[in-house]
């Protein structure tokens, strides 16, 4: 199966449209966003398409629809994911500033998810913890663990508490 960036010359796509008149410049800006992120999972020693992806989303893409910006956050987080993976500098610090962003905005669709393998809760917490952003993970289970499904909620606010105390050699 090969991929429809290889298939299509986006590079010429993006020109077209790059060209059109400013009513089509947000689906441009979104192409040229996605793109970018594209090759830099291509090439994860390359940060510098990860920079352009940001700054498109933070300066251009401001008034897409949220669930529309939630899935790009997701998309700039997995990214994040991959660059840790990677053992590039700096990766998990700028994994922190978007959950921190993504959840400044309201976005919590990951974090309310019923799906365990889904949620992103128990990761926020993990990466904050990791991070030595203990206040920051104490706010985060204070203002965001009443969100969790009810199911599950009281165990994954016990499991943040736990890292925390662990952290802080709390035993």
């Amino acid at each position: 199966e090969e991929d429809i960036f290889v298939r299509l010359d986006f590079g010429k796509i993006l020109n077209f449209y790059s060209k059109r008149p400013k009513s089509n410049n947000k689906l441009y800006l979104i192409l040229k966003f996605l793109y970018l992120i594209y090759l830099n999972l291509k090439n994860l020693d390359e940060n510098e398409n990860y920079n352009l992806a940001k700054g498109i989303f933070f300066k251009e893409l401001k008034s897409v629809s949220k669930e529309k910006r939630s899935v790009f956050y997701n998309h700039l987080i997995n990214l994040t994911i991959k660059l840790v993976n990677h053992s590039s500098p700096g990766s998990l610090e700028e994994m922190f500033y978007l959950i921190k962003n993504k959840l400044k905005e309201g976005l919590t669709d990951d974090i309310t998810e019923s799906d365990l393998p889904v949620s992103k809760f128990r990761d926020f917490l993990l990466i904050a913890v990791n991070l030595g952003e203990i206040k920051w993970a104490n706010n985060f289970l204070k203002n965001y663990g009443p969100l969790l499904p009810p199911d599950n909620r009281e165990d994954h606010i016990n499991l943040g508490k736990a890292l925390i105390f662990f952290n802080l050699k709390k035993y």
